[in-house]
């Protein structure tokens, strides 16, 4: 009877022996199919991006007081205040196209949402009902200028939310904030009644003459800011978002390193790769599209 009870004893034990064993094995099955799966998801990921992170340009023009008339191309101080107050509650950070450049340089980290406020035209209401709430938020925006109307209005011209631009004196105060960047939109190019429809060449124009188009146009502006404002522009933003392939050594000549498309698509600026940061694209923010509609669709 003792050696039928010391014979169930070691039975036991090395049942209880196996049993862990294949638990253990178990886990071991378990925890690498989670970690491949997990290394797997991560592959796929980098695959698609190559690793970059992910960055989204919003494009403004005008904005209204609040409740006033909107369009395709004007939205409400309202719909500017929704729109950071969606940014900072989703974890976006808003940047400057500086912020860009050194992270291509390698001197910086971009932030794990970067997301780019751009306004083109540089309307009065800009500074009128924007500025206050990029203050509020404290969020980053570029501010591309047409020069001619700038120096129009910095002449006494009375001014009007409705339709005048920013003068030299507010431009120098938004910069001061440290939350405005101000960039080139050409001083007199954003029309199509010379023959050019915005910056792009014309039909049978030479390359030397479009180089030449550019330096008294985009350049004139170039030397007003830096007259102005004490410094070169590094972004140009393309009026009506029409280009010419003949345009990119010669922006890049003239010491451009960031250009604005209006094409809509998102940016992966690459470290390292300065051409990461031309023709980067964006998104139109209108009457009917919200930050948090555009935004919420590259999640």
């Amino acid at each position: 009877m003792k050696y039928a009870q010391k014979g169930d004893i070691m039975y036991v034990i090395k049942l209880k022996t196996i049993i862990i064993y294949l638990l253990v094995i178990s886990v071991c099955i378990s925890l690498a199919w989670v970690a491949n799966t997990h290394a797997l998801s991560t592959a796929a990921k980098e695959d698609e991006t190559d690793g970059r992170v992910p960055m989204p340009i919003l494009m403004y023009h005008s904005v209204c007081e609040s409740g006033g008339k909107q369009s395709k191309f004007v939205v409400s101080s309202d719909a500017v205040e929704e729109d950071l107050k969606y940014i900072s509650e989703n974890g976006y950070t808003p940047i400057s196209s500086a912020d860009l450049i050194a992270y291509v340089n390698g001197d910086v980290e971009l932030p794990q949402k970067p997301v780019m406020l751009t306004f083109d035209d540089g309307y009065y209401n800009n500074y009128c009902y924007v500025y206050p709430l990029l203050k509020k938020y404290n969020a980053k925006a570029v501010i591309s200028i047409i020069g001619k109307y700038t120096d129009l209005y910095s002449e006494g011209e009375k001014e009007n939310p409705l339709y005048s631009h920013i003068t030299w004196n507010e431009a120098r105060e938004m910069i001061e904030s440290g939350l405005v960047e101000i960039e080139n939109h050409s001083y007199n190019s954003h029309t199509t009644d010379k023959g050019r429809n915005g910056t792009k060449k014309k039909s049978g124009e030479s390359a030397e003459a479009y180089s030449n188009y550019f330096h008294n146009d985009i350049g004139r502006l170039q030397e007003e800011i830096n007259q102005n404002l004490g410094y070169y522009p590094q972004l140009f933003a393309y009026p009506f978002g029409s280009i010419s392939n003949a345009s990119y050594d010669i922006l890049k000549e003239m010491g451009f390193k960031v250009t604005l498309s209006c094409e809509e698509k998102v940016n992966y600026p690459e470290p390292n790769n300065p051409d990461s940061l031309y023709m980067l694209g964006r998104y139109l923010r209108t009457d009917k599209r919200s930050a948090a509609k555009i935004l919420s669709k590259m999640k």
